[in-house]
């Protein structure tokens, strides 16, 4: 497996990782289960940790049509992460 295919394979575990974590958020908000979503919450900061190994292996070569892709959805997903939690 070359090293796009290694980033496609991660970068779609983490998005399905993500929105998997966003549905049981909304559950729990639902059963207002407040610790369930703070864990929750800590799970979705840990999943930024493979976003920037995906911004950082998006720019080499072979993986130009990545590169482009991952930008922008990471670099929005990434901003609260480095705004509000510093």
């Amino acid at each position: 497996m070359g090293l796009s295919e290694k980033a496609n394979v991660i970068g779609a575990v983490v998005a399905l990782a993500i929105y998997v974590n966003v549905i049981l958020v909304f559950v729990a908000r639902l059963m207002k289960k407040s610790i369930l979503e703070h864990w929750l919450g800590l799970v979705l900061m840990v999943a930024a940790v493979p976003l920037v190994y995906l911004l950082v292996v998006a720019p080499s070569p072979g993986c130009e049509t990545l590169a482009s892709i991952l930008h922008l959805p990471n670099g929005c997903l990434l901003y609260p992460h480095l705004v509000f939690f510093r």
